[in-house]
C-alpha cells in the first residue's frame, strides 16, 4: 500500500499552514488558566481567511462546489490548526460537511456550497447524554403529525461544541416507528439510526 499523500492533500496542508502562520498560540487564552469562556465567539476573521483560501470547501463533492478530498485532508488541515490552537469550529464543520456529502440529497446540495464559502458554520451533537453514550441513542425522531416531512425530536444532547456560535447543529437521532401492540394501541418504538 502507498501511504504517501497526494499532491492535492499536500497543497491543502500547505495552504492551511500559510493561513495559520499569522496565528500566535500565545494569543489564545488557555481554558485551564481562564475562568469561564476564553472568548465570546470563535475567530471570525480567521474563519473568513480559511474560506478565502478554499479550505472550507475541500470536503464536499465537486458538483456542490467542493474538491472531494475527504477526511484525510481534513485531518491534515486540522493538524495545522492544532499547532496554533486556532479558535475555529473546523473539526465540527468539516465533519458535518463530510457527513452531508456522504448522505447527499437536496439538503446537502443547499448547505455544502454555503459551508464551503464560510457563510454557514455547522457543529455536530456527537457526545450523547453523558458525553460517552452513542450520539444517535440520545435523541428520538418521529414524524410530526399534520406536517408532511416534519419531525419531532425528543431527547437530550450534552456538550455540543460551538453550539452558541454555530448556525446549525447536525443532530443524529433514532427514528421512531409506529407499531401496534396486541391490545390494538399504537405505540412508538425507536429503531436504528435515522436521519431527519
Amino acid at each position: 500500500m502507498d501511504f504517501t499523500f497526494t499532491e492535492e492533500q499536500r497543497a491543502a496542508e500547505e495552504a492551511a499552514g500559510a493561513v495559520f502562520a499569522g496565528v500566535s498560540p500565545d494569543g489564545v487564552p488557555s481554558p485551564a488558566l481562564t475562568r469561564g469562556a476564553v472568548a465570546e465567539d470563535f475567530d471570525r476573521t480567521l474563519w473568513d481567511r480559511l474560506a478565502e483560501a478554499d479550505l472550507l470547501s475541500l470536503y464536499g463533492p465537486a458538483e456542490q462546489g467542493g474538491a472531494g478530498l475527504g477526511p484525510l485532508t481534513l485531518c491534515l488541515v486540522l493538524r495545522e490548526a492544532g499547532q496554533v490552537l486556532a479558535r475555529v469550529p473546523l473539526l465540527e464543520t468539516g465533519a458535518a460537511a463530510l457527513t452531508l456529502a456522504a448522505v447527499g440529497g437536496p439538503v446537502a446540495a443547499r448547505l455544502l456550497p454555503l459551508i464551503g464559502r464560510g457563510e454557514l458554520t455547522v457543529t455536530a451533537a456527537s457526545s450523547g447524554r453523558t458525553g460517552h453514550d452513542p450520539a444517535e441513542l440520545a435523541v428520538t425522531a418521529r414524524p410530526a403529525p399534520g406536517e408532511p416531512g416534519g419531525w419531532l425530536l425528543d431527547g437530550v444532547q450534552t456538550a455540543v461544541p460551538w453550539a452558541a456560535d454555530a448556525d446549525l447543529v447536525l443532530l443524529p437521532a433514532r427514528r421512531a416507528e409506529r407499531t401496534a401492540d396486541p391490545a390494538g394501541e399504537e405505540t412508538i418504538e425507536a429503531s436504528g439510526a435515522g436521519r431527519g
